[in-house]
């Protein structure tokens, strides 16, 4: 979604002037379209590395120890 939302918020402009400027396809998403792009590429994989470890940390407390899950009489 943050990829998407920062992709949107370039304006055509930009893509034209780099046409114009004789930048090909390749040279156009290095040097534009991925800086551009840099931040919300940054949002994303930051927001899926802590929603994995929210899960792993979830996991882990549910699945407890042996010092904390003993049984009676033990």
């Amino acid at each position: 979604m943050e990829i998407g939302e920062s992709a949107a918020a370039v304006s055509h402009t930009v893509y034209e002037a780099a046409k114009v400027s004789g930048a090909k396809g390749h040279q156009t998403f290095f040097r534009i379209t991925l800086p551009l792009l840099t931040p919300g590429i940054a949002a994303g994989w930051i927001l899926a590395f802590f929603a994995g470890f929210r899960e792993l940390v979830i996991l882990r407390w549910c699945a407890g120890t042996t010092s904390t899950c003993s049984r009676p009489g033990s």
